[in-house]
């Protein structure tokens, strides 16, 4: 049975678990761990590190969900892939070695073995990583390995205020409700479908009448940053919106969404920006492309 691992814990899956997270920052992060199979502070800084960057809920405790992305190895090979090989490559120059003498010698170290995975050459085959006696023992411990790449679903709650044009209204309350199934991608960015609903009380006298409602399903790629803006979060979104003085219409839309993390990418301020299209149902008739920002705030409730 696997534990979980937190600080002020030692043993074998802690030095194990340091070791990957190596490999896994080593672009990001500097010095590497020691791997000394305590779990101090360092190792919790640089645990709740890999958890910010990657979605998950930042707690310093290596559980299921976080041991699953630690243990994904398509990122770890997209980073080898991508790196500069060769003996004469600014990274072997200043370890003082060259690519054929580290492949070949015995890895004693985690930033060694980090090194010498960076510097194989092209193609590099996941099989063969997979045999390293480092990577082996945190498998072997892994009872049923994730059949598929792991994905976090959470649930969004956003709250603004929303400007339209053509027709121009004002929206001064608009909630929505939104499930969010974040997927990691083989490592490229992740994709989000979500599917939500969205109410909106309007001004008075609005030419759309004074709410409007929508169900809809909205996808596209996320950005995962080191910093507290992600600005590039661009979806496309099919929605069925009943106007309270027009028949239901199916819109489409595409936009970005500009995210400032407030608090561990949980509460946040937002500015969505689309263009929205519809079709009448009843009558058939398509309206002109108009043009929404909506700007608020969100909170994000992670449910596994």
């Amino acid at each position: 049975m696997l534990r979980d691992l937190y600080q002020g814990l030692i043993g074998e899956d802690v030095r194990n678990m340091q070791g990957m997270l190596n490999l896994h920052l080593v672009a990001k992060a500097s010095p590497p761990l020691t791997t000394d199979g305590i779990f101090g502070p360092q190792t919790d800084a640089r645990v709740r590190y890999f958890q910010q960057i990657n979605r998950l809920w930042v707690d310093g405790i290596v559980g299921p969900q976080t041991r699953r992305a630690i243990l994904d190895f398509r990122r770890i090979n997209t980073l080898a892939g991508g790196a500069p090989t060769g003996g004469n490559s600014a990274l072997a120059s200043r370890t003082g070695t060259s690519t054929s003498a580290t492949s070949s010698a015995t890895m004693g170290s985690t930033a060694a073995i980090a090194r010498s995975t960076l510097r194989m050459p092209p193609p590099f085959r996941l099989r063969s990583f997979a045999r390293h006696p480092l990577v082996g023992q945190l498998v072997q411990q892994q009872q049923t390995p994730p059949a598929s790449p792991p994905k976090t679903v959470s649930v969004v709650v956003q709250q603004g205020t929303q400007v339209n044009a053509n027709p121009w209204f004002f929206s001064p309350l608009v909630l929505s409700s939104q499930a969010n199934f974040f997927i990691r991608n083989n490592g490229r960015k992740p994709f989000v479908i979500s599917p939500g609903l969205q109410f909106a009380a309007n001004q008075v006298g609005s030419p759309v009448g004074p709410w409007t409602g929508q169900a809809f399903v909205q996808f596209g790629p996320a950005e995962i940053t080191d910093g507290p803006i992600d600005w590039f979060n661009p979806f496309v979104q099919v929605a069925l919106q009943k106007n309270a003085n027009q028949p239901f219409n199916l819109g489409l839309s595409i936009g970005d969404q500009v995210n400032w993390n407030l608090i561990q990418n949980r509460l946040s301020l937002f500015v969505n920006g689309q263009l929205v299209s519809s079709v009448d149902l009843t009558s058939g008739a398509c309206s002109a492309p108009a043009a929404q920002i909506l700007g608020g705030v969100s909170f994000e409730f992670v449910l596994f």
